[in-house]
This record gives C-alpha cells, structure tokens and sequence, in this order.
C-alpha cells in the first residue's frame, strides 16, 4: 500500500518509536522516527517529503520538545501551526505563537 501521508515520531524510548512506526505504517502513512529534538531538526532539513504531522515527546535528552517547538517556530520553511499537546493526565492546544505553554497565561494547561 502506498503511503499517502508522511508522520514524523519524535520519541527517546525506543519501544514506543517503534510501536507507533508499525501501528501508523498499517494504517497506510510513512513514518520518519527521530530519537530527540536535535535529531528530528537534522530530519526535517533534509528529508522529503516533510511530514504532514508531528507526534512529539516533551520530555527527552538533548532537546526535549519545548525546546525542538522553540527552534522550529524560527524555521522559515515550516509556517506556524497549532499544537496539540497529549499527557497522559491531559490534552490542551498549544497556539503557534507562544513559546511554552507552561508560561503563557492564554495556553497554560488545565
């Protein structure tokens, strides 16, 4: 089946790299994997097609996810975009023009 839609899975813990890449893969979208924030800025430099989603890990060495958002909201090619931001206690937008959620009063979580 050809793979319609890229995803891009930012993730330090291997397993659920891995889960998410077979169980999306399934579903028909090609998946591009990225260990950390630095990683996942090397990728989308350099790879094409550029994913049409993100799911990204917060908390991860080098560059976690705040900080990879930071960087991305200062890449030219990437226009800004909402995100949506999953715990496993909690799910809030997070507009494209703050750069933590965690310390702007309009998008600080419930």
């Amino acid at each position: 089946m050809e793979a319609h839609h890229t995803l891009l899975v930012v993730d330090d813990d291997m397993d659920i790299r891995d889960a998410l890449q077979d169980a999306l893969e399934l579903e028909g979208y090609a998946v591009q994997l990225a260990a950390d924030g630095l990683e996942a800025l090397e990728r989308l430099r350099s790879s094409e097609p550029r994913p049409q989603l993100i799911l990204l890990d917060l908390m991860m060495p080098r560059m976690d996810g705040v900080a990879f958002r930071e960087a991305l909201r200062h890449e030219r090619a990437w226009p800004a975009r909402t995100w949506t931001c999953a715990t496993r206690w909690m799910a809030w937008a997070w507009p494209a023009t703050c750069a933590s959620p965690w310390t702007c009063p309009r998008c600080s979580p419930p």
